[in-house]
């Protein structure tokens, strides 16, 4: 590709950059265009499904813009690059901070829906737990960039933990 051909979509360095960060960034991790959202059907145990599998696909996504790097230097550099989006972008790391608060009231509101629906027990606190499942995985995220990068599996079973913890039993045990 040619400086000319990259020039028509970018009016400098600046604008080719913030464009690049938008689209492969802060776009991708945007719950609204990652997941088909479906609060009203939709069940904890199914959104959580759904939910590992938007960033298993995330993950993938990032792994192949950056070929060549490991799973881990993946997610480290999206770790390094979140950091560093304060200071290079503040605009952008705004829109990335409210596609996370989003994403928090997004789950939010998925708790309350399997509260109302007796799914989940009504005796919990639905923000701190939607807090909970954020944070596991920001967590997760960090702990596992040291390592080897983010085990989707894994979260999925930490998630599922969580639920088996809250969900209503059943007393035949179907559940």
């Amino acid at each position: 590709m040619t400086r000319g051909a990259v020039f028509y979509h970018a009016k400098n360095k600046e604008d080719l950059y913030r464009k690049v960060v938008k689209r492969y960034w802060i776009d991708r991790q945007n719950l609204k265009k990652k997941m088909n959202l479906k609060h009203e059907s939709s069940s904890l145990k199914e959104f959580i499904y759904d939910y590992t599998a938007s960033i298993s696909k995330t993950m993938n996504n990032l792994h192949s813009l950056l070929s060549g790097c490991t799973v881990q230097q993946a997610s480290l550099a999206y770790l390094s690059f979140l950091m560093q989006l304060k200071e290079t972008a503040p605009d952008l790391h705004d829109e990335y901070l409210s596609n996370r608060t989003y994403e928090l009231f997004t789950w939010n509101d998925i708790l309350r829906a399997a509260v109302a629906n007796g799914e989940i027990s009504p005796d919990i606190d639905t923000f701190t737990f939607a807090q909970t499942f954020l944070f596991l995985f920001y967590g997760q995220t960090f702990w596992e960039a040291l390592d080897n990068g983010l085990n989707v599996d894994q979260l999925r079973r930490n998630y599922l933990k969580i639920y088996d913890a809250i969900k209503i039993k059943n007393d035949d045990n179907t559940q």
